[in-house]
């Protein structure tokens, strides 16, 4: 199980946000490498050890505003994209708003994903603070639509979804969006019009390369095969995960039930249901194994983990499978790699995980912290069906 008490112990633990802003202030101000600023915004980083949810997302969106007013942002381009994308954190939407108006270069995605942002939040507009962590939110800040949008106008791209919504927005009744938002809806609509004409193909796509934003990592197989540790399904079956992966490819995701943010856990089960139902229309479901491990064993008991299977529409088999670790949680999250942390009861920053492994158990591709789709998890997955099986070799597990 994940060792949470050493977590809470951990010496950043007991540092205020202000106590930890200026020992990142300090290290910043030595150097702008590319990797500080990944290792601080890792969601495995002791910064955020012990911490709950709220508090180390406040903490993240307070680092990448601080590293991005320093010209030391485009490091984390794929963090910006990911929370664009992905997070309900209204405070790290805005840190990535403000983030994107400090890169060097915008990838032409970036539209697409603010628009998609403001959609989640334009019913659950928000006042948030980032630049000073003793002061809260309130009525003097700007909110997360405000920066959305100020960042909409610097991009100053044209693309008929970001026009339409703002004007959909703009049309709604005067009370459903305050002033502060309809002023800047009204700034970025204009510097949107006079802005350059953008493929509505690419606007409204991802365009980035696979693995350019670290969403797809193609992965040797030199690393020794997933550890053969004790999981529990959903049905309360216990088996060695080796053994249940029964010499047949599969696609591995990660999530835990107390996920307050629908679009990662959530949806993620969600997509792998769909998945699931695209593998057996094609006569390939008993082909490859389907599975979602948590991140929170102790608290997702097989139970919990059926019915929030079922719930998203998930049909569980042999090869379609739940599971929790019984034990070497720890093992798993070092052999995965996970992007996780905990803080003093569950979970409290985590990315989008998911991998592909072979048929004896090698690690063979990596999709992280972007959603991945599920036409090219399948195309991924027949390659691995009809590709010979590996050799076996010896390992240390």
């Amino acid at each position: 199980m994940p060792d949470y008490r050493a977590r809470r112990h951990h010496p950043h633990a007991s540092w205020t946000i202000a106590n930890l802003l200026d020992h990142v202030e300090d290290r910043l101000a030595l150097s702008r490498d590319g990797k500080l600023i990944v290792d601080l915004l890792e969601e495995t980083s002791p910064l955020y050890a012990g911490r709950g949810m709220v508090e180390a997302q406040r903490l993240w969106s307070f680092i990448l505003v601080r590293a991005a007013e320093r010209g030391a942002c485009d490091a984390a381009l794929v963090y910006i994209l990911e929370v664009l994308e992905n997070s309900n954190s209204a405070t790290s939407v805005a840190a990535a708003a403000i983030a994107v108006r400090h890169l060097t270069t915008v990838p032409v995605e970036t539209v697409k994903l603010i628009t998609a942002a403001i959609w989640r939040f334009r019913s659950a507009d928000t006042y948030v603070e980032l630049r000073d962590p003793d002061v809260p939110p309130g009525r003097h800040c700007p909110t997360v639509l405000v920066e959305l949008l100020r960042t909409l106008k610097s991009v100053a791209a044209d693309c008929e979804a970001t026009k339409e919504l703002l004007r959909d927005m703009l049309d709604q009744n005067s009370g459903t969006i305050s002033q502060a938002v309809r002023d800047e809806a009204i700034e970025a609509l204009r510097a949107i019009e006079a802005g350059q004409k953008i493929d509505g193909t690419a606007c409204c796509h991802s365009i980035l390369p696979l693995g350019s934003a670290d969403s797809v990592i193609a992965t040797s197989a030199s690393r020794d095969r997933v550890p053969d540790l004790l999981v529990q399904d959903q049905s309360a079956t216990h088996a060695r995960l080796r053994a249940l992966l029964g010499g047949r490819p599969s696609f591995i995701t990660f999530f835990y039930t107390r996920c307050e943010n629908p679009q990662r856990c959530s949806l993620t089960i969600t997509k792998l249901g769909r998945l699931r139902t695209q593998l057996v229309a094609a006569g390939l479901g008993e082909h490859v194994n389907l599975l979602g491990i948590t991140y929170d064993p102790t608290f997702d008991t097989p139970a919990r983990l059926r019915q929030y299977g079922a719930d998203r529409g998930l049909r569980f088999g042999p090869e379609t499978r739940l599971l929790r670790a019984v034990e070497g949680m720890n093992d798993i999250q070092q052999w995965f790699s996970l992007g996780v942390g905990y803080g003093p009861v569950t979970v409290n920053m985590h990315r989008i995980d998911a991998c592909l492994l072979d048929s004896i158990g090698h690690l063979r591709a990596e999709k992280r912290r972007r959603f991945w789709r599920e036409d090219e998890v399948l195309e991924d997955l027949v390659g691995l069906i009809n590709a010979p099986r590996p050799a076996e070799k010896a390992d240390s597990r």
